[in-house]
């Protein structure tokens, strides 16, 4: 149960962070990683974590990165996770 409640919760950051890249917002980018960085560590899912957080980290500094490509990576190993 808390690991469909974590996919629901991710895929809702995930729409959020994607509207936040498309709209150069890097406080949002950053708040919408650390939800799902939060949400990751919780239920120990480290590569998604890892991922969120080097995509907040990234947000806070304004660093030049491809945000959409991480956004992708991370959709991806959210949308591919299953419960063991």
């Amino acid at each position: 149960m808390l690991f469909e409640v974590f996919k629901e919760s991710a895929n809702e950051s995930l729409t959020g962070l994607k509207t936040a890249i498309e709209e150069g917002d890097m406080q949002e980018i950053s708040n919408y990683a650390h939800s799902i960085k939060g949400s990751a560590a919780n239920l120990r899912i480290e590569i998604a974590r890892e991922l969120a957080y080097e995509v907040e980290m990234a947000a806070k500094n304004s660093a030049d990165i491809d945000y959409m490509a991480k956004y992708n990576e991370l959709n991806e190993i959210i949308k591919n996770i299953e419960m063991i």
